[in-house]
């Protein structure tokens, strides 16, 4: 895989494609007109803390500090503000949503414990928080199926949702084996990161996809 680059053009070419993505995403979301932006101003925030957050690991991995603490902090606060969206959504299902967001918690203190923090990524929380976001946008995407006043293709948190759980079910499957193959094999664990990040960038662009949507369909039509 990228047999022919460096490994310090691929990183480049990571970040980039990242941040521009992100920055796409979080640009579209502000053009979102302001009666419309409930639920999706949890969206917003997430969106700015995500840009904020990528932009130091970018920083802090080119200058080769281990930004793992970062990483792992940045889980939970991720995981709560999907739910944030999801219970502004659904009003109806927070009573399981804070189930959810209670285990998810419980499950990354008690990981934050058993491991060091500091020196590499608590994968079994991701793991787990994946799992259980991947389990919520399931609901979603299901709902909107049975319930949408569009077909999906025009519901723009269709393509929020697709982007969300292509994202995190994407990760959950590649995540387990990081840390074991940071030791055996590194350029598969390098390898392995650069899916995530691909998923990471198709993500953003289909929140980018959905904000444009939100924003189309709230303008009045134009008249001839």
């Amino acid at each position: 895989m990228f047999v022919h680059m460096s490994l310090q053009t691929i990183v480049y070419m990571r970040i980039t494609a990242i941040l521009l993505a992100q920055c796409v995403a979080l640009v579209s979301s502000l053009r979102v007109p302001r009666g419309h932006t409930t639920p999706f101003r949890w969206v917003q925030l997430l969106l700015a803390i995500e840009l904020v957050y990528e932009s130091v690991c970018a920083w802090t991995g080119i200058e080769g500090i281990n930004n793992s603490i970062l990483v792992n902090m940045y889980q939970p606060v991720e995981m709560v503000l999907l739910l944030l969206f999801f219970s502004e959504w659904r009003p109806r299902w927070r009573t399981w949503l804070v189930g959810v967001g209670a285990l998810g918690l419980a499950a990354w203190a008690v990981l934050w414990m058993l491991h060091d923090p500091w020196s590499f990524l608590i994968t079994e929380a991701v793991l787990i928080t994946a799992l259980l976001q991947t389990a919520v946008i399931l609901v979603g995407l299901w709902h909107l199926a049975e319930h949408g006043q569009r077909p999906l293709l025009q519901e723009p948190y269709f393509w929020f949702l697709l982007g969300n759980f292509a994202y995190f079910g994407g990760v959950f499957p590649i995540i387990g084996p990081l840390r074991q193959l940071e030791t055996t094999s590194p350029m598969m664990a390098f390898n392995l990161f650069i899916i995530i990040s691909i998923l990471a960038v198709l993500r953003s662009l289909f929140t980018a996809a959905a904000c444009l949507l939100i924003r189309h369909q709230a303008l009045p039509p134009r008249t001839p």
